[in-house]
């Protein structure tokens, strides 16, 4: 990794970084702030009034009484998804294939630093906006539900194993958007993939809630691996599942480093 890039990436990229980061945050604490705990049962009734494939189309789960699950069905199912992707593919994209369709990439390689280097550097810049991201939602968080609720409201280690499981999926899903970034000189296609795919994977997840006899399909997407509520209720063991998404994500990294490394740029 090289500093003097990182720093300049990290300088250009950290504004959109912290407006997701508020972004979640806020919707976070708006969530909080709706919770009930005299009326905790509430939520539930809430729930049930809903339609029935309304509620498996998108993920939700009647929650049971408390503000851990409340959190983690609302949250979690649309608003995570939809911020956290806007970043990382976003941000993907930026960092190789459109520093190379509008030519910038030429300077960053008319110096002495490798493309290996260049590279990685640039992968470190998405993986730390992930970080920071899904650090400050969770502090964030826990922190509010003190303030409003006391210590005992939110399971806090349910919730920050959460936050874990869902930062290690979208670095698996930031990592082929940077491969593909790596991959095209024309930033459309990079991003159109990246979105694609992305997009694939979440119907493919959301037909599989819809219907038992696809329900398969859920175990051929990444987010069908990310059910916040089965984390809550300790029936999930995420170790296993994290592990293989770690190494795969860390692969994944390498093998575009490695492609940008190799192939011949427009330059």
């Amino acid at each position: 990794m090289n500093g003097a890039l990182f720093l300049s990436t990290l300088k250009s990229k950290y504004k959109f970084m912290l407006v997701c980061s508020a972004a979640l945050v806020m919707y976070s604490i708006i969530i909080i702030s709706m919770f009930d705990p005299s009326n905790a049962e509430s939520s539930k009734v809430f729930m049930e009034m809903m339609p029935d494939n309304f509620i498996k189309a998108f993920g939700f789960t009647i929650v049971e009484p408390g503000l851990t699950s409340f959190l983690g069905t609302t949250m979690y199912s649309m608003p995570y998804m939809i911020f956290m992707i806007i970043f990382s593919l976003i941000t993907a994209n930026s960092l190789i294939a459109k520093n190379v369709t509008r030519g910038s990439m030429a300077c960053y390689l008319s110096t002495p630093v490798s493309r290996t280097k260049v590279a990685l550097t640039n992968a470190s810049i998405l993986i730390l906006g992930q970080i920071i991201m899904a650090f400050l939602l969770t502090v964030f968080s826990i922190l509010f539900s003190i303030i409003l609720f006391g210590n005992s409201a939110l399971d806090i280690p349910s919730f920050i194993k959460v936050n874990i499981m869902g930062l290690i999926l979208f670095f698996v899903i930031g990592s082929y958007s940077f491969l593909f970034s790596c991959i095209f000189n024309d930033e459309k296609y990079s991003i159109s993939i990246s979105v694609g795919l992305t997009l694939l994977f979440y119907a493919m997840n959301t037909i599989g809630n819809l219907s038992d006899s696809l329900s398969w399909l859920n175990k051929l997407n990444i987010f069908g691996a990310f059910i916040p509520a089965k984390i809550i209720n300790n029936t999930s063991n995420i170790f296993p599942l994290s592990i293989i998404f770690i190494i795969g994500g860390i692969l994944i990294y390498g093998l575009s480093a490695f492609i940008f490394n190799r192939r011949n740029l427009p330059l």
